[in-house]
């Protein structure tokens, strides 16, 4: 029994072999991987491929994210239409979830540390489980490039939105925490190495932005 369909933009990448190892674990959901590098594109490829089929849920995950081994169970059993798993932005590090604009506010990394799912107004695409129905709903094309800002793709965020619109909010799932690639540099320190990941202020003294790190929690750490 098909269960569903999980998208995968890329073929290629670092971090093909974990997800190449994590599709095959997967029992019951088929794989899509639209060509072309045009994101918003690719993803309603998906989407059509997807409702080509019997299946209830389709699921994007980033070419360059590491999702649970247990994800889609997880997410599946929650039945919320649009739900995401925790994931962390690449550069500042932040969960990669908005819960409000205007100002632009982001879920916090501690507002995680609990059980269940919590209500936000947009999710990134890294872990997402989305249910059939809000395809059927949502007008064409499903994902839009430009449509929030001129120059931003975003069409993750204005999907969330026109979802949300049509009755469908997005969730933000604590228990699904999805690792995300990064590149680092390696610090020899006295006591011992330590990574100081991409976005972290390194050309500050390394003691300044451990003392950030601690007091922000930048991605810095042994």
């Amino acid at each position: 029994m098909t269960r569903g369909m999980i998208a995968i933009l890329s073929r290629d990448g670092a971090n093909l072999d974990y997800l190449t190892r994590w599709v095959r674990a997967q029992d019951g959901w088929d794989l899509v991987q639209p060509r072309g590098d045009e994101i918003a594109h690719q993803r309603n490829e998906a989407v059509l491929t997807f409702l080509a089929t019997s299946g209830e849920r389709l699921v994007f995950i980033d070419s360059d994210c590491a999702p649970p081994l247990d994800a889609l169970s997880r997410l599946a059993a929650r039945n919320r239409p649009l739900l995401g798993g925790v994931v962390l932005d690449r550069t500042s590090m932040e969960v990669c979830a908005t819960k409000a604009f205007e100002p632009l506010v982001r879920v916090s990394l501690s507002e995680t540390a609990r059980p269940g799912v919590i209500p936000v107004v947009a999710l990134g695409t890294g872990c997402l489980m989305v249910h059939r129905e809000v395809f059927v709903w949502l007008d064409l094309p499903w994902f839009r490039c430009g449509q929030l800002v001129a120059d931003v793709l975003a069409e993750d965020t204005d999907f969330c939105l026109r979802a949300a619109e049509r009755g469908f909010p997005p969730s933000l799932d604590c228990e699904v925490r999805t690792g995300h690639v990064v590149q680092g540099i390696a610090w020899p320190r006295e006591d011992g190495i330590w990574v100081q990941w991409e976005g972290a202020p390194y050309l500050l003294p390394l003691a300044v932005v451990h003392h950030e790190q601690q007091e922000a929690r930048l991605p810095l750490g042994r």
